[in-house]
């Protein structure tokens, strides 16, 4: 007898898993730029990470851990988790650690800020290496608050809504100031020195970058 011919094998395809701690503004951009890029994209996938009453890095990640076993992620997937360095009062160098090595240990990548997520809002509208104590610090600036003004926003508050929409005119200004931090700070800082300890510094831009080449 003729032997059946063996059905092909369905190609999985890969998927970019970004989680995101609560319902902050980086949720707000993320949905939007990728709204914005890629509409009809359904291989990015932003996951809104369960808030708890005590929010420190490890426990983030721990909660993506746990998202990503639950998800049907696929070998080939890629994550990233979102995430504030805050104040270094608030969360110790050594918790930031922890955090960082339980992610690589777990194939996800992190994209922290340092302070917090609005020195990637100030940096669409110029180059800026001032240190902040912490995010209060950051909005409450003088810097910070004439130029959040330049796009109507008279009154920052986390969560907004359409800032995406407000900073897009700026948007590749913003990344080309991220990018040079980054070169100034490998200049200023020792080899391998982790995002948490510089300050200011942003990988923000990164998860950019993931998505667009993600999706081409």
């Amino acid at each position: 007898m003729p032997r059946s011919k063996s059905k092909p094998k369905k190609v999985v395809q890969s998927k970019l898993w970004l989680y995101c701690e609560g319902t902050k503004t980086e949720v707000n951009y993320l949905n939007k730029y990728k709204t914005d890029k890629h509409c009809n994209n359904r291989l990015v996938s932003l996951i809104r990470v369960p808030q708890i009453s005590q929010n420190t890095p490890k426990s983030i990640v721990d909660r993506v851990v746990e998202e990503k076993r639950k998800s049907s992620s696929h070998k080939g997937d890629i994550h990233w988790v979102i995430y504030d360095r805050e104040s270094i009062t608030k969360y110790s160098e050594k918790l930031h650690s922890q955090a960082i090595k339980k992610a690589t240990d777990n194939n996800i990548k992190v994209a922290l800020s340092n302070v917090c997520f609005e020195l990637w809002i100030l940096l669409h509208f110029g180059f800026s290496e001032a240190a902040y104590s912490d995010c209060k610090a950051l909005t409450s600036s003088k810097a910070f608050k004439e130029n959040i003004k330049k796009v109507g926003i008279e009154n920052y508050e986390k969560g907004q809504a359409d800032i995406y929409t407000r900073l897009k005119p700026y948007l590749n200004d913003a990344r080309k100031n991220a990018e040079k931090l980054v070169i100034q700070n490998k200049g200023s800082y020792p080899a391998g020195t982790p995002t948490f300890k510089m300050n200011p510094s942003t990988d923000f831009h990164l998860v950019l970058d993931a998505i667009d080449n993600f999706v081409k």
